[in-house]
C-alpha cells in the first residue's frame, strides 16, 4: 500500500510528520473556549463548553483538518438518539461557531465541515400559552416551600427568563425594584423588574451570606428537569383529585394526564394576556426586556433609554391581580 502511494507520487512519510503536526480537535476546542471566554455571557459559555467538551468529545483526537461531514453526521446522530434532536442541533451550532472562528484565526485549514450538514431535526416557534385553568393547577402545585416551587410563581408573575430567576442575587433586590445587571441579560442590557406584593412573597428568608438567593454552594439553582417532573407530578395529583370528586371515582389509566408545557411558556403566556388586556405593546416589550418593538428598534433605540418604569409597575400590577383571582 505504502510502496503504491509512492508509485503515484505521495510521501507517506510527510503525510506522517503533516499528521502529527496537525492541531488535534482537542486543542482548537481549547482556543475557541479561551477566546469566547471574553466574548460570551458566563450562561451562553457554559453550554457552549457543554457542547464541545461533553458532547463533541468523540472527535476529540482526531486532527482537525481531517474531520469530515461523515464524521460530523454520525455524531449528531448519536446525539439525537441519546439526547433529542433539539439538543444534537444546538451542538452542531456550536460545532459550526468553532470551525468559522478557527479558520478565521488561521488555527485550522480547508473549510467548514458542519456548513452543509443538515440540522438533525427543524424546529418550530412555540406557541403555547396556557389557560387560566391550567395557569391556576400550576399556582396550586407551587403551594410548597422548595425553590423550585418559588421560582415557577416568581416567572408567572414578572415574565423573566428561568436562569435569571434561578441565578437571582439579593443584591439585585431593593425594596419592589429588581435590577437585571446587563452580565445576565439575554441581549447584554440592564433590566428593571418591579416586583409586586405577590412576587416579592415568593422570595425566601436570606440565609447567613449567600449572595444567591435560590440553590445550594457556589452556583445558582440547578435540576430543572428533575423539578419540573415532580412539578408536573402533583399536577397530575391535583387533577386526579378532581377527577374523583366529580364523578365518584379515581380515574383509569391515562384518563387524566399533564397538560404539555415548558416554564418558558409562562413567559409567553403574561405576555399574551397583558396585549390583549390593554397594556401598549411598547409597555409589553419592556416588561420582556426585549428591543425589538419600534420604540427601540434601530435610531429610536439609540435615543429612547426608557426603563418604563412605572407603566411596567402598572402592568405587572394587573397581572398580579389577575394571578391572585385565579389562584
Amino acid at each position: 500500500r505504502l510502496l503504491s502511494k509512492v508509485e503515484l507520487g505521495s510521501d507517506p512519510q510527510a503525510e506522517k510528520q503533516a499528521a502529527r503536526k496537525a492541531v488535534r480537535m482537542c486543542a482548537l476546542v481549547d482556543a475557541y473556549l479561551a477566546d469566547a471566554a471574553g466574548r460570551l455571557k458566563p450562561s451562553s459559555l457554559a453550554l457552549v463548553t457543554l457542547h464541545l467538551r461533553k458532547h463533541a468529545k468523540p472527535l476529540h483526537n482526531e486532527a482537525a483538518g481531517q474531520v469530515g461531514r461523515a464524521g460530523i453526521v454520525k455524531l449528531l446522530a448519536a446525539l439525537a438518539r441519546d439526547s433529542g434532536p433539539v439538543s444534537a442541533n444546538r451542538v452542531r451550532s456550536s460545532l459550526s461557531a468553532m470551525w468559522v472562528w478557527g479558520l478565521r484565526s488561521g488555527a485550522v485549514e480547508g473549510d467548514n465541515p458542519v456548513a452543509h450538514v443538515p440540522k438533525p431535526s427543524s424546529e418550530a416557534a412555540r406557541d403555547r400559552v396556557l389557560t387560566d385553568g391550567e395557569l391556576a393547577l400550576v399556582w396550586q402545585a407551587t403551594a410548597g416551600d422548595h425553590d423550585h416551587d418559588r421560582i415557577v410563581r416568581l416567572l408567572m408573575l414578572t415574565g423573566a427568563r428561568r436562569d435569571e430567576v434561578g441565578s437571582l442575587e439579593w443584591g439585585e433586590v431593593a425594596g419592589p425594584l429588581w435590577t437585571l445587571p446587563r452580565t445576565r441579560s439575554k441581549n447584554g442590557l440592564p433590566h428593571e423588574v418591579p416586583l409586586s406584593p405577590l412576587a416579592l412573597a415568593q422570595l425566601p428568608a436570606k440565609r447567613d451570606e449567600r449572595a444567591l438567593v435560590f440553590g445550594d454552594g457556589e452556583g445558582g439553582f440547578s435540576g430543572w428537569s428533575r423539578c419540573k417532573g415532580r412539578l408536573d407530578g402533583r399536577m397530575v395529583a391535583l387533577l386526579s383529585k378532581a377527577f374523583t370528586a366529580r364523578h365518584g371515582r379515581e380515574p383509569k389509566a391515562d384518563e387524566v394526564t399533564c397538560p404539555a408545557w415548558t416554564l418558558h411558556d409562562l413567559r409567553r403566556t403574561l405576555s399574551t394576556w397583558m396585549n390583549e388586556n390593554g397594556t401598549e405593546p411598547h409597555v409589553v416589550e419592556a416588561v420582556l426586556n426585549h428591543v425589538s418593538g419600534a420604540a427601540k428598534r434601530g435610531v429610536a433605540g439609540v435615543y429612547n433609554r426608557a426603563q418604563y418604569r412605572e407603566p411596567k409597575r402598572a402592568a405587572l400590577a394587573r397581572w398580579e391581580a389577575h394571578v391572585r383571582a385565579l389562584a
